[in-house]
């Protein structure tokens, strides 16, 4: 992440729009905001979920997910995580300049 500060701005200016808030966003205060996304944003790494690729699904963490989830009675039987989560598209979708959209990120300016 190149900027908390850019980074929250965009997210709350987001949730604002959607909200139908007419809350102005310079009376929004952003330190909190900063904290959960730092807090979050550890695991929006891609190494952080055991995959490679952008999108990329780790199959294993979601066969984990309904093990937890048949565990506590939320689903009655197991299901397949190969039958929740596919990597098919995934090559597809990685196929961009992350060395570019880097540095739009670094040269983006609040507006």
């Amino acid at each position: 992440m190149v900027s908390e500060a850019i980074a929250v701005r965009k997210l709350t200016k987001t949730y604002v729009a959607r909200q139908g808030s007419v809350v102005a966003l310079e009376d929004i205060s952003f330190s909190d905001d900063a904290k959960v996304l730092r807090a979050r944003a550890v695991n929006w790494r891609l190494d952080k979920v055991g995959v490679k690729r952008w999108g990329e699904n780790s199959v294993a963490n979601y066969a984990a997910y309904v093990d937890f989830l048949l565990k506590q009675a939320i689903i009655k039987q197991k299901v397949e995580a190969s039958d929740l989560v596919t990597n098919e598209l995934i090559d597809e979708i990685n196929k961009f300049d992350a060395a570019r959209i880097a540095a739009e990120a670094k040269g983006y300016k609040v507006k």
